[in-house]
């Protein structure tokens, strides 16, 4: 069953494409946002509705009684795309219910579209027409796109830091940390330490209690004095920054804090170095030598 929402029409419709032959072509071709578009075949278009025809920016008569494969495909995929047809028009290959795809549209730009296909049959069961209607995602890909490259930026940055970063749940379960912050505690930096407990590393847990709740007045600790201890039991202090997040859709729900911390001695070290006197200030030295801003 797919529900599908176009951007031009909030309604819902519900529609089970495994019936998609049994619906009136004039009704599912007029949906908001959705291509609907009927192949012989060869592969040539038999019909194709009025959004199909405005996202792929022709007219009527320029596609009609075209190859589909040949026209509206790029040219690196539509050799594969076309043999993959004509195996499911011989009954050699069974249609996937949902596949995502590239077309190419007359002005020669990409869209990436969502499918979702069925066959005609004939009374003595031979295909005689594919039945495929989709919706174009190509600005949810692109969205996708860069939130990956932000996220792979951020997490290369962040691993180059010359000072210890982790975000926790506020059980206290490490959801992601650098190399650094293994260092300061005594760890292969090439440890994960996901979904493992924070508070192993706190000397008096108790701690933890008293900056949580300081935390959760004011939203943000700076400079603060973690008395942490390493892998091997020795015990360190740690100067830190410590930031909350909230998830609007919560109602504010405190879901995450994230910790940049360094133990006192590469402090004093990059003190004698650069005159860093706060973290603040040497994340900002982490950021510009790793490439961030």
């Amino acid at each position: 069953m797919i529900i599908i929402q176009s951007k031009q029409n909030s309604q819902k419709i519900d529609l089970d494409f495994r019936n998609l032959k049994n619906i009136p072509i004039g009704y599912i071709s007029k949906i908001p946002g959705v291509i609907f578009l009927v192949l012989d075949i060869k592969g040539n278009v038999s019909f194709l509705n009025k959004d199909g025809l405005e996202i792929l920016e022709y007219k009527e008569s320029e596609l009609f009684g075209k190859n589909w494969f040949k026209k509206c495909l790029p040219d690196r995929i539509k050799k594969e795309k076309s043999k993959i047809f004509q195996k499911l028009v011989r009954g050699e290959f069974e249609s996937e219910d949902y596949v995502g795809d590239i077309i190419i549209t007359k002005n020669r730009k990409e869209r990436q579209i969502a499918w979702y296909s069925t066959e005609i049959h004939d009374d003595e069961g031979k295909i005689t027409r594919t039945l495929s209607f989709g919706i174009d995602i190509t600005e949810n890909k692109e969205v996708e796109e860069k939130l990956k490259k932000s996220e792979e930026k951020f997490k290369a940055t962040v691993n180059n830091l010359d000072v210890g970063y982790f975000r926790v749940s506020y059980d206290g379960i490490y959801l992601q940390h650098n190399p650094e912050h293994n260092r300061i505690l005594g760890i292969d930096p090439l440890e994960d330490l996901t979904g493992s407990k924070t508070i192993d590393f706190w000397q008096n847990p108790k701690d933890l209690q008293k900056y949580l709740k300081e935390l959760s007045n004011n939203g943000f600790l700076k400079n603060y004095i973690i008395h942490a201890k390493k892998k091997s039991r020795e015990k360190i202090k740690e100067r830190g920054n410590w930031l909350q997040k909230r998830k609007k859709k919560r109602k504010g729900k405190r879901i995450s804090m994230r910790l940049t911390a360094m133990d006192k001695q590469r402090i004093k070290r990059i003190k004698s170095r650069t005159g860093v006197l706060t973290t603040s200030d040497a994340i900002r030295i982490g950021l510009k030598k790793a490439g961030g801003t």
